[in-house]
């Protein structure tokens, strides 16, 4: 009883803690968006802006950096649904998630549909229910950005009820009701839920992949009540975390045959542009003229992003630029800040994360910096800009540490998992049974004994053998992974019994070496390097993708490692694209800030050449000698800091390339 008190307590302060960081967040980014709020507001233009939109329609000039401010502005100043129409799907992208910054969920992005081959009618399933959310969302008063071909394939047309479908815990659902509406929104029904738009059934859990979302849901259900909802991973198949709720949109999408929405307005940007993809879209289908863009809307407003096309027709202007500082270089661009604000410029930070702000803190602490840091704020801004119109100067994330691509979305992967259901098999494949050996897979069989019909695995063995494993087993057979055409073992002989044996015996030996090995590492004191520098930090914020939790922590325990005693021994595995790469650029930085040299061994020439390129634009800005080695890398001096990148054809006999303590980074495909 008083464990249960002590854990409840426990859990009690780490949700106050959540909780005030929480609060702390909200106040920066209020304290923030207040600044640039009403320095945007008490400019002459946004007024002029303001009254022209009472006259149905205008023009004006706002660089691309200032787009976002500008619009999350005017829609809070004058909320209404507005669709705003770029020529770009990349800028559309960004748009829209610079404007989720201040707006939230009041915007949305109208993607265009992706259709399945042979079928243009029907939508893949993610394009199909974002669509849907979309529409959904300016007919209640939201923000949604556009590519031209979004629009001219017509507006969806209103849900009818019960979608969007809410699922919440506790809520009362009909498990029939339930198939039979998600079969009718395009959702496929599966054995297994592995892709968008799909839905599984196995007694009372369901679960479903929404078509707007990231992750699946698990829901479990007693009786007709929603017991639980949970997300998981869909190569996995194991709950993540517990949510509370999830909306439902269907999996498809026809075309629609609208190409305005009754009471909203039009924001076009770049309009020559975004007329001439318009007109291609339609002259590609050939079968109409376009219609008019700009019919059905009010009001509508015209921006030229890019140089002042509108010159003589404007009737107000913003002008900026990308922030003074260089990027990549946070010291020489923090250094710039004084300047500015002796002119008058307030300078603000929005900054991708609240870890950031505080490492900033700590860099302004540690290089002595005069005065109070400025403004900050955690929010993923892409780019900022620079206005003395509005003497407004914004820094994010990619104007301090260096280029950032994007974030990177989490990959769906439709792998094979372990064996669950008889259904992943396939007739003529190998086969292992635990007790008989090597077989292979007959099909499902039905047989009848004592009167009692039963469906039994076939699996073939040599000599003409025959085994029938009931169903009820199917944990006694895997898939064969191994060499290619293994030898089909015999039924009752001895020979699987002293393959295992001689398997056992070779994990005992191995098992054994190991065991030595790693009670002589033990008792071997190794290099302690230090904690991580300035420099070391700067690096990693410079990272251009965001960190999946996975390779956030694969990182620190790597440096953890390094900082111990202990002689290093660990293996990062990851499928291709997740970062492991990233985590041996932040290892190899950590050991040149010791003065170590760093051999990073890959399998062949190729390898070693898209390393080198990988490593050198990330240590640029540091004062790091890097190459490839060729012949004997003995030639790299010792005591420099100093990167090589080889491949086997030039890795020694000796060690003389290494200095004691330095880091040996293997790279296997």
């Amino acid at each position: 009883m008083e464990r249960r008190r002590k854990s409840a307590n426990g859990d009690k302060g780490r949700n106050d803690v959540s909780r005030g960081k929480e609060t702390r967040e909200k106040r920066r980014k209020a304290a923030v968006w207040g600044e640039l709020l009403e320095r945007v507001k008490q400019s002459k233009d946004f007024r002029v802006l303001e009254r022209a939109l009472s006259g149905g329609r205008t023009r004006g000039a706002c660089p691309e950096v200032l787009l976002p401010l500008l619009l999350s502005v005017l829609y809070t100043q004058r909320p209404a649904p507005y669709l705003v129409l770029v020529p770009r799907y990349r800028w559309a992208e960004e748009l829209s998630s610079d404007l989720r910054v201040f707006l939230g969920e009041r915007v949305e992005m109208l993607p265009p549909l992706d259709t399945i081959e042979g079928d243009p009618f029907k939508a893949f399933a993610e394009g199909a229910g974002r669509r849907h959310k979309a529409a959904g969302l300016i007919r209640g008063g939201g923000l949604v950005v556009a590519v031209p071909e979004s629009l001219a394939q017509g507006m969806p047309a209103p849900l009818l009820p019960p979608w969007p479908l809410k699922l919440e815990r506790g809520a009362s659902v009909y498990l029939e009701e339930l198939v039979e509406l998600l079969t009718h929104g395009g959702y496929a029904r599966e054995y297994q839920v592995d892709g968008w738009g799909q839905f599984a059934v196995r007694g009372g859990i369901v679960d479903i992949f929404p078509s707007t979302e990231d992750h699946p849901v698990r829901i479990e259900m007693v009786g007709d009540e929603v017991e639980s909802l949970r997300e998981f991973n869909v190569v996995t198949q194991r709950s993540t975390r517990e949510i509370d709720s999830t909306l439902l949109f269907p999996a498809e999408c026809p075309v629609g045959d609208g190409y305005s929405v009754p009471g909203a307005g039009l924001i076009v940007v770049e309009r020559e542009l975004v007329e001439a993809r318009w007109d291609r879209f339609f002259g590609e289908t050939g079968d109409r003229e376009p219609p008019l863009l700009f019919e059905g809307w009010t009001p509508t407003v015209e921006i030229s992003a890019s140089g002042d096309t509108l010159a003589g027709k404007r009737e107000w202007r913003f002008e900026g630029e990308a922030p003074p500082g260089k990027r990549g270089r946070p010291f020489d661009t923090i250094r710039r800040w004084s300047g500015l604000e002796d002119e008058g410029i307030k300078v603000l930070l929005m900054l991708d994360n609240a870890a950031q702000i505080d490492r900033l803190e700590e860099l302004w602490k540690e290089e002595g910096l005069k005065g109070t840091m400025p403004l900050a704020a955690a929010g993923r801004f892409n780019r900022g800009f620079y206005s003395p119109q509005l003497n407004l100067a914004l820094y994010t994330s990619t104007d301090l540490f260096g280029r950032r691509e994007g974030r990177r979305r989490e990959e769906r992967s439709t792998s094979g998992t372990p064996l669950t259901n008889y259904a992943e098999l396939k007739k003529g494949e190998y086969v292992v049974h635990v007790e008989q050996g090597i077989g292979i897979y007959g099909g499902l069989v039905t047989q009848e004994r004592d009167d009692i019909t039963r469906e039994y695995l076939l699996l073939n063995y040599a000599s003409g053998d025959k085994l029938y494993v009931p169903t009820v087993q199917l944990s006694k057979v895997q898939r064969y992974v191994g060499a290619e055409n293994p030898r089909v073992n015999r039924l009752r002989s001895r020979e699987w019994s002293r393959i295992k044996q001689r398997a056992k015996l070779s994990a005992a030996r191995t098992a054994r070496g190991l065991l030595e090995l790693y009670l002589e590492r033990k008792t071997t004191k190794g290099f302690v390097f230090s904690s991580d520098t300035a420099w070391q930090r700067e690096l990693e914020d410079s990272f251009e993708y965001e960190d999946t939790p996975d390779q956030s922590l694969a990182a620190e325990e790597v440096k953890r490692d390094m900082e111990s005693d202990i002689p290093m021994d660990r293996l990062v595995c990851g499928d291709v694209g997740y970062g492991k790469t990233e985590i041996a650029v932040r290892a190899a930085m950590k050991a040149v800030m010791d003065s170590k040299q760093v051999a990073v061994l890959v399998p062949t020439t190729v390898l070693a050449q898209q390393h080198l390129e990988t490593f050198r634009p990330r240590l640029a800005p540091f004062p790091v000698n890097l190459e490839r080695a060729k012949g004997s890398p003995a030639r790299i001096g010792r005591g420099q800091r100093r990167l090589g990148n080889r491949d086997p054809s030039a890795a020694p006999r000796g060690r003389e390339f290494q200095r004691p303590g330095a880091l040996d980074h293997r790279r296997g495909t």
